[in-house]
């Protein structure tokens, strides 16, 4: 499975929090790309954005490329 969101600031004094989280099992495959945008008149915004995954097994892979 793969995932990518986009969180998109454009108004100041904004707050966000996303926090991602995923299960592999088997021989399972997935990708999580995630982009947070600050726009010009946003200022003052507070983002963060967490990643975790749970791998059950060997085979599993879970590819989390940065931005």
């Amino acid at each position: 499975m793969d995932n990518h969101t986009c969180i998109d600031h454009a108004r100041p004094h904004c707050d966000s929090r996303e926090l991602y989280k995923g299960i592999l099992d088997d021989q399972s495959r997935g990708v999580f790309s995630g982009k947070i945008v600050v726009r010009k008149d946003a200022q003052k915004t507070n983002a963060r954005q967490t990643n975790k995954n749970l791998l059950l097994s060997e085979e599993a892979l879970s590819n989390t490329p940065p931005s």
